[in-house]
Parts: C-alpha cells; sequence; structure tokens
C-alpha cells in the first residue's frame, strides 16, 4: 500500500469523472491510510 503513489487518483482519471472536493477526500484517505500503515509498523 505504501507504494501506492499519493495522486493516483488524478493518473487514473478520476478528476474526469469526479468533483474535485471529492477528489481531494480520496488523496486525503490515501494519506491517512498511508500514515496509519507506517505508524503501526514503527510500533510493532
Amino acid at each position: 500500500m505504501l507504494g501506492v503513489p499519493d495522486d493516483i487518483p488524478f493518473r487514473i482519471g478520476l478528476s474526469q469523472a469526479v468533483s474535485p472536493l471529492r477528489m481531494r477526500g480520496m488523496v486525503a484517505m490515501l494519506a491517512r491510510i498511508k500514515r496509519q500503515i507506517r505508524d503501526k509498523s514503527a510500533g510493532s
């Protein structure tokens, strides 16, 4: 999951079908997931 580019929603063309607000939300969710994975990996 950490290897997924931060801008993947834009790379796969979702910006053509989804509003900018939803795009920001998707990017933010991806960043949060990555942060949580890094935090859990560091705590192990």
